[in-house]
């Protein structure tokens, strides 16, 4: 959305809604691209007049979505140092081309989650960045407040979801129901893995906060945590001596458990939540 924000201001005669046109349409050939053009250039159709058959029926074929064009193929027809023709028609296409083959190769959904009619558009951008910011400073509120106005925009979306899963799992442990902390907490790890790396790594130190605090402290979860904080290089790997055996108990010192639990407001903190009195121990009184 930002770079069709930026194209949209910097490459006249095409304008925001074009490449928005471009991004709802669910079509995977460059009709629609081409409509537009003819619409938009002054000059186009006598300039694709004067196309050998070959250049011409390269176009055809890209229309109807036999084949997305290569840039050597655009560049060869469209390029403006061989040809009274601006740049930003080759831009438009190359942008047209590069949706074509995101809407080939990937779910549809995706890129057209933040879009409506592109009468919308400015508005959206403003929300869109409102988001952004939301989820850069964890606003909670924000989004729980997107949720309680069932905002249709943001309601189904991977990054809202693990925001909102993980404030349930802090309020619920604030609460003192460290079980159902847990449980919100895994739903919101799982889905944040490979999809939200900005904000894994505190979901990790979360984890470990709660996860040393049950009961018995829930040596599965802390492994997994332990594993995947060690794959994005979030800290060092546990060293393993010849005689230590392979177990997940193994993999987890006394003084980490101590560590995390007694971390817990520190660790909360960050995400603006008091915790009882029960949770501020020392590592000393541990």
């Amino acid at each position: 959305i930002n770079i069709v924000s930026f194209l949209g201001t910097r490459t006249r005669p095409f304008e925001k809604s074009d490449y928005i046109e471009l991004m709802t349409d669910n079509s995977t050939g460059l009709e629609l691209t081409f409509k537009i053009i003819e619409k938009r250039v002054k000059g186009w159709n006598a300039f694709y007049t004067s196309l050998s058959k070959g250049d011409k029926d390269k176009i055809t074929a890209w229309r109807r979505g036999d084949d997305l064009p290569s840039y050597g193929s655009l560049l060869a027809i469209l390029n403006p140092k061989h040809h009274d023709i601006s740049k930003n028609i080759l831009i438009f296409l190359i942008t047209a081309r590069a949706i074509g083959y995101f809407k080939k190769h990937n779910d549809f959904e995706l890129l057209t989650q933040y879009l409506k009619p592109p009468t919308s558009f400015k508005a959206l951008m403003v929300q869109f960045e409102d988001l952004l910011l939301a989820l850069h400073e964890r606003d909670m509120q924000y989004v729980a407040t997107l949720y309680q106005n069932k905002d249709e925009q943001f309601l189904h979306r991977p990054s809202t979801i693990i925001l909102e899963l993980l404030t349930y799992s802090l309020s619920s442990f604030s609460k003192d129901e460290i079980e159902k902390a847990k449980e919100y907490f895994v739903n919101t790890f799982e889905l944040s893995l490979y999809r939200s790396g900005h904000l894994c790594e505190q979901i990790i130190e979360v984890g470990f906060v709660i996860a040393s605090w049950q009961e018995r402290p829930d040596m599965n979860l802390i492994s997994k945590l332990k594993s995947v904080q060690n794959l994005y290089g979030y800290t060092l790997p546990t060293i393993l001596t010849e005689d230590t055996k392979r177990k997940k108990e193994n993999l987890v010192e006394d003084w980490e458990i101590n560590m995390w639990r007694s971390n817990a407001q520190k660790v909360f903190n960050n995400f603006k939540v008091e915790l009882p009195e029960k949770y501020r121990v020392s590592s000393a009184v541990l």
